[in-house]
C-alpha cells in the first residue's frame, strides 16, 4: 500500500508553501460550491421560483449545521497538526484516536437533533406556507447525510493537518461531478423534485467520506495499538477545548444569518428567491477566503509546534496580500458579470429577482477586504490554540447580523440586506485585530525568534 503524502510547513519559503497548500483547498471548495451552484440552477430553472425559494430558505439552517461540523472537525485537527510539527507521533495518534470518538458522538447528536427538530426550525424562521412543504422535504433528506458530512470533514481536516491538501481536492471533485450527474437524473429523468436534489447531495457526500476513509489508512504513523485506541479523558477535554469553540464560532456566526433569513422570509417569495441567488453567488466567491483561513490555520499550527512564531507572522502577511488582491479581482468580476450570474438561477420573467440578487452581491463585494482580514486573523488565532478567543469574533458577527435582521431589514427593506455582512465584518474586525496583535506579542516573548533553517524563510 502506498504511503499517504505529508508536507512539513515549518521549513522552506513560506510563500511557496502557502500557495502550494492554498490552491488545492480553494479548488476543492470551488468544486464543492459548483455542485451547490448547479443544484440551485437545476431547481430554479426546472422546478420554478417556489422550489428555488424552498431550497433557499433552508440555506441558513444547512449552513448553521455544516458550519458547526466543519469548525469542530477543523478544531480537532489543530492539536494533530501541532503534534505533526513537533514530530511527536505518539501524541499525534492519541489525538487522532480520541477525535474519532468525539466525531462519532457529535454525528449522533446532530443527526437526531436536526431530524427531530426540522419542522420547528422552519416554523420559527417564518417560512411561508406556499414553500413550507417543499422546504421540509428538502431538509429532512439533506439531514440524512449528516454522518457523511462529519466523517469527511474530520478525515479531510486530519489529512490537511499533515500538509496534504491535494487528496481532499480529489474527493471533492469526484463528489461534485457525481452530485451534478445525480441531480440531472433525479430532477429531469426521475422527476423527484427537491427531494431528488437533496438525495443527490447526500450520495455524493458519502462518496467523499468513503474516499477519505480509504486514503487515510495509508498513513503508517496512524496505525495504533490497542492501548492508543482507548479513550483518554484528558485528551478528550483538550480536543473539546480546541474543536467545540470553533464549531460554536461557526454556528454563532450562522445564527445571525438565520435571523437575517427569517427577516427576508417575511418579505415574500421574490425576496427569498433573490436572497437565494445572492447566497449561491457569494458562496462561490467566498471560497478563496475560506481556503486562506484553512491554509494559515495549518501553517500556524505546524509552526506553533515547531516554535516558529516568526514564520507565523510572515505567513499572515503573505496571506493578507493574497486575499487583498483576490478581493479587488472579485469585486470587478461581480460588477461586470453579477447580473448574468443571478439570471442563471431563474427562468422566465424574473427581472426583480435578478436585480436585487445583483445589488446585494455587489454591495457585499465592496467590503471583501474586511472579509480577508477576518479570515486570516481568526484562523491564525485558532491555529496557535486560541480557539475560545477567536470564537468571540463570531459573537460580534452574530450581533451585527441579528441587528440587521431585526431592525434594518424591516425598516429599510433590501437596503438593510445590503449592509448586513459589511456591518458584521466591521464588528468582528474591531475585536480581532487588537486581540491578534496582543497574542503575537505574547507568543514572541514565550518563543523568541530562531535562526532561519533554510533559504527563502
Amino acid at each position: 500500500m502506498a504511503q499517504g503524502k505529508t508536507k512539513d510547513m515549518t521549513q522552506g519559503a513560506p510563500l511557496g508553501l502557502i500557495l502550494g497548500f492554498f490552491w488545492p483547498v480553494v479548488a476543492g471548495l470551488l468544486f464543492q460550491q459548483l455542485y451547490v451552484f448547479v443544484d440551485t440552477i437545476i431547481v430554479g430553472r426546472f422546478l420554478g421560483t417556489v422550489a428555488l425559494a424552498a431550497v433557499g430558505c433552508t440555506s441558513s439552517v444547512t449552513m448553521l449545521t455544516t458550519g458547526f461540523c466543519v469548525g469542530a472537525c477543523s478544531g480537532f485537527a489543530i492539536p494533530i497538526a501541532r503534534s505533526f510539527g513537533e514530530h511527536s507521533e505518539p501524541d499525534l495518534r492519541r489525538y487522532a484516536a480520541n477525535s474519532y470518538y468525539l466525531t462519532a458522538a457529535l454525528t449522533l447528536v446532530m443527526t437526531l437533533g436536526t431530524l427531530l427538530g426540522c419542522d420547528g426550525i422552519l416554523r420559527l424562521m417564518n417560512t411561508q406556507d406556499d414553500i413550507l412543504p417543499l422546504a421540509r422535504i428538502y431538509l429532512l433528506v439533506l439531514f440524512c447525510g449528516m454522518p457523511a458530512r462529519y466523517i469527511y470533514n474530520m478525515l479531510a481536516a486530519m489529512i490537511r493537518s499533515f500538509g496534504e491538501s491535494r487528496f481532499p481536492l480529489i474527493c471533492l471533485v469526484a463528489s461534485s461531478l457525481t452530485n451534478i450527474a445525480l441531480d440531472l437524473v433525479a430532477v429531469l429523468v426521475l422527476h423527484m423534485g427537491v427531494a431528488g436534489a437533496a438525495l443527490a447531495t447526500i450520495v455524493s457526500e458519502y462518496l467523499a467520506a468513503l474516499m477519505c476513509f480509504v486514503y487515510i489508512r495509508r498513513y503508517a504513523f496512524l496505525r495504533m495499538t490497542r492501548d492508543e485506541l482507548r479513550p483518554d479523558r484528558a485528551t478528550l477535554r483538550e480536543l473539546c477545548g480546541a474543536g467545540l469553540p470553533m464549531g460554536l464560532q461557526s454556528s454563532i456566526t450562522m445564527i445571525g444569518l438565520v435571523v437575517m433569513q427569517t427577516a427576508v422570509n417575511a418579505m415574500g417569495t421574490v425576496a427569498v428567491a433573490a436572497m437565494t441567488a445572492y447566497t449561491k453567488i457569494t458562496y462561490l466567491f467566498d471560497c478563496p477566503f475560506a481556503a486562506l483561513g484553512t491554509t494559515i490555520a495549518t501553517f500556524a499550527s505546524q509552526n506553533h509546534g515547531a516554535r516558529r512564531i516568526d514564520r507565523i507572522q510572515k505567513g499572515v502577511r503573505l496571506t493578507m496580500i493574497i486575499g487583498i488582491i483576490y478581493s479587488i479581482l472579485a469585486l470587478i468580476v461581480i460588477a461586470l458579470f453579477g447580473r448574468w450570474m443571478a439570471s442563471l438561477f431563474v427562468s422566465g420573467d424574473a427581472d426583480e429577482v435578478i436585480h436585487y440578487a445583483y445589488m446585494i452581491s455587489l454591495w457585499v463585494a465592496v467590503f471583501y477586504v474586511l472579509c480577508t482580514a477576518i479570515n486570516v486573523l481568526r484562523y491564525t488565532l485558532q491555529g496557535v490554540g486560541f480557539t475560545k478567543i477567536a470564537m468571540f469574533a463570531g459573537v460580534f458577527e452574530m450581533i451585527a447580523r441579528s441587528c440587521a435582521g431585526l431592525w434594518l431589514v424591516p425598516a429599510f427593506g433590501y437596503a438593510g440586506i445590503y449592509f448586513a455582512s459589511p456591518l458584521a465584518w466591521v464588528f468582528a474586525l474591531a475585536f480581532l485585530l487588537p486581540v491578534y496583535l496582543r497574542t503575537m506579542r505574547e507568543l514572541r516573548m514565550l518563543m523568541p525568534p530562531v535562526k532561519n533553517l533554510s533559504a527563502g524563510e
